[in-house]
């Protein structure tokens, strides 16, 4: 016990030097969330001291949230403070809605992680510390969360699940009053946000109250939540390798197999959901969420189709595949009208045009796709399903309705409205990436256009 009293304790600057080192590389672009608080004064402090040692690009980000009414001052704080480092200082502002239905502080917590999504950065590095370990391993142990929340922060994830950038916090072994002690010795000024005093919220409730009368009543308190955290994250591990040999199991190409998911015991399941959603960088969901999904997942008409909003990623399946999409593909690549002209006769023909969620891409070609011969009188438009439409795919053939087409290339039911039909005069002519009226289908080596369909979400098995 008397040598473990007696270790010595690594300075803060070597602290976050061996954080630092074992996750960034030589010229990585590295951004500092700077709030102007204590931790993110510390840590900008530590980082810039370190940038050449290590090889570092390092600049700074301010988010102003517009929320108080000092929030002109912080910014104006940052970009001197900033200034006087010599250290890139990029003020964003943010617009929080006052009546989020889960409240201020987690809107703007929102924004905020969507201006560092905005970056263009290998790293976007934080300054929380132990002392917030532990209160987040306590708030999520009132909520009834399992070893994955228990856990506690992760050092390092990725930021989002459609970014190449990861997330670090290099203090996160690092107690409060030992940033203190740093600012203090280094004489670094701080501004401070009196709604971090406001126990109305409950992160600081248990900040300012509950973990001083435990600590009051029982001393190590903060350091046994982190033990608990730690002891989680091994739990956690064990859990993971579990859910990487059913990954394996269930993996079919770019997307996974419904049937293979749910032929795993249910407690498997539900891990194995957790896991991808975490690595898609989704907000942690509790385990009632999950089990929802899953509930979801393995309902009885679910291979009809099914899409479960969970943050901004949408778990999707159809028949038996599931997948993840990011919500940010079902928003419009272009406000179209109904009817669009593409081509006609020999005007200039487009390479690439948005339609709805995705994109119709026009290559010339020689026997593959669609006769120029036979649409040169009346040339190409596009045009929204309206109903009843059907293709006569091949000679004395019947013709097939749209939906049958749609269900036999797997395309899910609400991506079918994006898919754009091709006319020429009163024919339609092709549904894209699926079938081609053969009235207007090229012979070989007819000068000919070929037609590719990209949805603007990711569709497993589907030509993208």
């Amino acid at each position: 016990m008397a040598a473990s009293r007696n270790k010595p304790r690594h300075s803060l600057i070597e602290v976050a030097s061996r954080v630092l080192a074992a996750h960034v590389r030589h010229g990585d672009r590295i951004v500092l969330g700077l709030s102007g608080g204590l931790d993110s004064i510390v840590l900008a402090h530590v980082t810039t001291r370190l940038a050449d040692t290590l090889g570092l690009r390092v600049s700074a980000l301010h988010v102003h949230h517009g929320l108080h009414p000092d929030a002109d001052d912080w910014a104006a704080f940052c970009e001197t403070w900033c200034a006087s480092l010599r250290l890139p200082c990029r003020i964003v502002h943010v617009q929080v809605p006052r009546d989020a239905a889960d409240g201020p502080e987690a809107a703007a917590r929102r924004a905020r992680f969507q201006a560092y999504r905005q970056c263009d950065a290998d790293w976007i590095v934080l300054g929380h510390h132990a002392d917030d370990q532990a209160e987040t391993i306590l708030h999520r142990l009132l909520r009834g969360a399992g070893p994955s929340g228990l856990s506690g922060m992760p050092t390092s994830r990725p930021l989002a699940a459609d970014t190449r950038t990861r997330l670090l916090r290099p203090l996160l072994e690092v107690q409060r009053a030992r940033l203190l002690e740093y600012a203090r010795a280094h004489g670094l000024a701080w501004v401070e946000d009196p709604s971090n005093r406001d126990t109305y919220y409950l992160r600081n409730f248990l900040r300012h109250e509950v973990l001083p009368l435990l600590e009051s009543r029982l001393p190590g308190t903060r350091a046994a939540l982190l033990r608990a955290g730690r002891l989680a994250r091994s739990a956690e591990s064990l859990l993971d390798r579990q859910a990487d040999e059913d990954l394996a199991h269930i993996s079919r190409g770019g997307s996974w197999s419904a049937s293979a998911l749910l032929s795993l015991p249910s407690e498997r399941a539900v891990c194995l959901l957790r896991k991808l959603l975490r690595e898609q960088g989704a907000p942690l969901p509790s385990q009632a969420r999950v089990l929802d999904i899953y509930r979801q997942l393995s309902g009885e008409d679910a291979g009809r189709g099914v899409r479960v909003a969970i943050g901004e990623l949408r778990l999707c399946r159809y028949r038996d595949r599931f997948w993840i999409d990011h919500a940010r593909s079902e928003h419009a690549t272009m406000d179209n009208p109904d009817t669009f002209v593409v081509w006609h006769r020999e005007s200039a023909l487009p390479r690439v045009l948005p339609w709805r969620r995705g994109s119709l891409e026009l290559r010339e070609s020689l026997g593959t796709g669609i006769s120029r011969a036979r649409i040169a009188s009346h040339g190409l438009r596009l045009e929204s399903r309206r109903g009843g439409e059907t293709l006569q795919v091949r000679a004395h053939g019947p013709h097939r309705s749209l939906k049958n087409l749609f269900q036999e290339a797997g395309i899910p039911a609400w991506l079918r409205d994006d898919t754009p039909l091709i006319w020429s005069g009163v024919n339609l002519v092709a549904l894209p990436n699926i079938a081609i009226a053969h009235t207007f289908a090229a012979r070989a080596d007819e000068p000919s256009l070929e037609l590719i369909w990209r949805y603007g979400a990711h569709v497993p098995g589907v030509r993208q």
